[in-house]
């Protein structure tokens, strides 16, 4: 069965129906746009009406995208825009992991990585000697027992 596209109010964007996906009481839309990329035609889906995607808001796109095919600027496609926004979020969450790595402390380390891997080998092949440097206040945090030690006698 040929897929059958139908005319929005918009020049270059046009949508099709799909079969049996449903969108509230009509049938989910997939829209599309046209345009020339170095003297070719190119067609992408812009998205799914389910998705949050109009027809307006694929003219948008598709304006964006003939303005920079037109200044020479990327990006020229959907598909370097998807690319470019994906690579903006791996470097959001990349950057946001560094800082949290950076601003662990000790303490926090010793809690949540070090004690839930290590712990039980400690006590069962050293005794309570690598426990022994650290003690568990009344808030439930570790602390070293040396440095508690040092800062009573001073």
């Amino acid at each position: 069965m040929a897929v059958i596209w139908k005319k929005t109010n918009f020049l270059g964007v046009r949508f099709r129906e799909h079969a049996s996906r449903k969108h509230g009481v009509r049938a989910d839309r997939c829209f599309s746009i046209r345009y020339k990329l170095d003297g070719k035609d190119k067609e992408e889906v812009a998205g799914w009406g389910s998705e949050g995607m109009t027809a307006e808001k694929a003219f948008k796109m598709l304006s964006l995208i003939r303005d920079n095919i037109r200044l020479g600027v990327e990006p020229r496609s959907i598909a370097a825009m998807r690319q470019a926004n994906a690579s903006q979020e791996a470097e959001k969450e990349k950057a946001r992991r560094r800082r949290e790595k950076e601003q662990l402390t000790f303490a926090e380390f010793w809690e949540s990585e070090y004690l839930p891997i290590e712990g039980h080998k400690k006590i069962h092949h050293h005794g309570k000697q690598a426990l022994a440097f650290f003690k568990m206040d009344s808030s439930g945090h570790w602390r070293c027992a040396i440095t508690e030690s040092r800062r009573r006698q001073n």
